[in-house]
């Protein structure tokens, strides 16, 4: 697993490591959703949800989760992620 450190500057911007951007084809322009929780973030890349980078991810969040002993299915991720993607792209 690729795991790098990042600050955030007195702008409020993150810089993504070079390699990371490189593993997963990060280039300017690309859009990031922003999911608040109670203390922590999950940032996602905007990813079609039919391709096989989406369908690896929510299996790789289920298993993380799984391991957090908090059991969800990956449809309900699925059905989440989209509703949120949605809710956030109507107020663009």
């Amino acid at each position: 697993m690729l795991v790098r450190i990042s600050r955030v500057s007195s702008k409020g911007q993150i810089v993504i490591p070079q390699v990371i951007r490189a593993k997963l084809k990060i280039k300017e322009g690309d859009l990031f959703l922003f999911i608040p929780l109670s203390h922590d973030l999950i940032l996602l890349k905007r990813i079609s949800f039919d391709t096989e980078d989406y369908k690896k991810f929510t299996e790789e969040l289920v298993e993380e989760l799984k391991k957090l002993r908090v059991q969800i299915k990956k449809e309900i991720i699925d059905k989440a992620l989209k509703n949120l993607i949605k809710k956030y792209q109507e107020n663009e």
